[in-house]
């Protein structure tokens, strides 16, 4: 298809925002930004996984099979329990012809709740929680100044509108 360019360069686009890769910019963004130059070591997919796993679903769906397997084993090295990834590791070994590899990773399933898994679950949750909140009040108080500037803007539109209707001339004190 005529999009997967246009549609891999958005989520890598989103992995280098929220994961934690740099973008030297007098490097230049497209040459940065290709997908053979991500250095997984990089990458700190615990703080917005999604892009990655979509990721991974498009190299797939592209026949990219190896690049689609090598994502999924990141994103699981990073939060095992992640179900797409899961299964979609599953589905890259079987269109690779690799049965022993899609047995075992079928059989690994979500790991149990052990106290480390319950411990690694929960530092996830609050860490994302803690981003949504930070984002959250971010985006209020811009929208704070925003309606601040507007109200500011419309009490001296208002003003004038009055003077003006009522025939006051604010230069005629001087």
């Amino acid at each position: 298809s005529s999009a997967w360019p246009e549609v891999l360069d958005h989520y890598l686009g989103l992995v280098y925002e929220h994961c934690g890769v740099g973008v030297d910019e007098s490097e230049g963004v497209g040459e940065k930004r290709r997908l053979e130059d991500v250095d997984f070591d990089q990458l700190d997919l615990g703080k917005w996984i999604e892009p990655a796993n979509r990721l991974a679903t498009l190299l797939f769906l592209m026949g990219r099979l190896a690049e689609s397997k090598a994502w999924c084993e990141r994103i699981l090295a990073e939060k095992p329990w992640h179900v797409g990834a899961l299964s979609g590791i599953v589905v890259v070994c079987l269109k690779l012809n690799d049965e022993e590899s899609a047995k075992t990773w079928a059989m690994r399933a979500l790991p149990g709740v052990s106290p480390q898994t319950r411990r690694l679950r929960s530092e996830w949750v609050k860490t994302n929680v803690n981003l949504a909140k930070r984002k959250l009040e971010e985006l209020e108080d811009d929208l704070r100044k925003k309606v601040v500037a507007r109200a500011e803007v419309s009490v001296e539109t208002t003003n004038r509108a009055m003077m003006d209707s009522v025939g006051f001339d604010d230069s005629a004190w001087q």
